[in-house]
C-alpha cells in the first residue's frame, strides 16, 4: 500500500493520535529502568575498583575488562535512547496499521527517514549488544587465569575457552552484519530490495539463535 504524500499544512507527525503523550509512560517507563540498572552497574564498578586497590594497591585485567563492559554498556544506553523516537514511531505507525488496517496519515519522507534511522542505529547497538556480554565474559576469564597460577594443566583449558569466546564474539558480531548485504539494502524503502524479504528474514532468525545459543554456551563454559 502506497503512502500518500502531503503538503506541510497536512503533514502530521507523531505528536496527536500517533502521539508521544501516549507513548509516554512507556518510553519513560524503559527510560528510567535502562539508566537505572546502568547507574547500578556503575556503583557496583566504582565498588570494585575502591575495594581492589584497598585490599590489594593494584588493578587487573579483569577489573579493566569489567569496566570495559560499563562503558559499553553506556554507550549502548546512549545509542538506545538516541534512536527512541524512530523505535517508537515505527512501533506506533506498525500498531496502528495492523489494529485498523490503514496506514497513519505520515509523510513518505518522514516514515523513511525514521526507517533509515533505525536501521542505521540497530546494527551499532547490536555491535555493542555482543561487546557488552563479552567483556563480561572475559573479565572471568581474566580473573580465573590469576586463579590458575601455579596450577599445571589447567591453563590450555583456560587457553581453548578463551579461544572458543573470541570466535563466539566474533562470529555473533559478523553474523548481525553479513544478513543482509550490502549494509545498504537495511535501510531501503523497498520491501521488494530490503531486507524484509522472506529469505532474508531467515537469515536474521538464524542470527539470532546462534547469538542467543553462544552465549548461553560461552556462559556454561566460563562457570
Amino acid at each position: 500500500m502506497k503512502l500518500k504524500e502531503l503538503t506541510e499544512t497536512e503533514y502530521l507527525v507523531c505528536s496527536h493520535p500517533c502521539t508521544m503523550a501516549s507513548q509516554s509512560p512507556f518510553t519513560y517507563n524503559h527510560q528510567a529502568l535502562i539508566w537505572g540498572l546502568l547507574a547500578l552497574g556503575a556503583v557496583f564498578t566504582v565498588l570494585r575498583f575502591v575495594v581492589r586497590w584497598k585490599t590489594q594497591r593494584r588493578f587487573y585485567n579483569d577489573d579493566w575488562l569489567a569496566l570495559a563492559s560499563w562503558v559499553s554498556l553506556l554507550i549502548l544506553a546512549a545509542l538506545y535512547r538516541a534512536s527512541s523516537r524512530s523505535v517508537f514511531f515505527l512501533s506506533n505507525y506498525g500498531k496502528t496499521f495492523y489494529t485498523t488496517g490503514t496506514p497513519p496519515t505520515v509523510s513518505l519522507d518522514r516514515l523513511i527517514h525514521e526507517s533509515k534511522v533505525f536501521a542505521i542505529v540497530h546494527l551499532v547497538v547490536m555491535l555493542f549488544f555482543w561487546t557488552t556480554l563479552w567483556a563480561g565474559k572475559f573479565s572471568l576469564l581474566a580473573f580465573y587465569k590469576r586463579l590458575m597460577e601455579g596450577v599445571s594443566g589447567y591453563l590450555r583449558w583456560w587457553w581453548a575457552v578463551v579461544i572458543i569466546t573470541i570466535l563466539t564474539y566474533l562470529g555473533s558480531s559478523l553474523s548481525d552484519i553479513l544478513t543482509c548485504m550490502p549494509l545498504e539494502r537495511r535501510w531501503k524503502p523497498d520491501p521488494l530490495t530490503n531486507c524484509s524479504k522472506p529469505d532474508y528474514i531467515g537469515s536474521i532468525i538464524i542470527s539470532v539463535k546462534f547469538g542467543a545459543g553462544v552465549d548461553i554456551a560461552t556462559d556454561l563454559l566460563s562457570e
